[in-house]
């Protein structure tokens, strides 16, 4: 759990950093880089959380392990870190999903 919180302060740094500066118009694209990831990562553990809740609610009373909430926040910071600055913040939550369901099924 710590590890997944150190890589997304990490994240935090690198896609706004990756914009090459805050200062004038670059402002706009460093903090849009900022929302996205955020909606990247909540994208991707709230799929994990849905798809843990679906496939282990039947079969066992541990529903909820930090390693698969950790997955999906993991899987959707990767996989919206190449478009963070150009994508919607709707497009940024389903690329996080997707991301998801991805690194799920691999």
């Amino acid at each position: 759990v710590f590890g997944v919180f150190f890589l997304l302060v990490g994240w935090y740094g690198f896609n706004p950093g990756a914009t090459g500066g805050t200062g004038g118009a670059k402002t706009y694209v460093a903090s849009r880089s900022v929302m996205n990831t955020s909606m990247g990562a909540i994208g991707g553990g709230t799929s994990a959380f849905f798809y843990l809740l679906c496939t282990r609610c039947p079969k066992s009373t541990a529903i909820f392990t930090p390693d698969g909430l950790g997955l999906g926040i993991l899987a959707g910071l990767v996989a919206i870190t190449a478009g963070a600055p150009w994508f919607g913040n709707r497009d940024s939550l389903i690329i996080g999903m997707l991301g998801h369901l991805t690194a799920t099924q691999a």
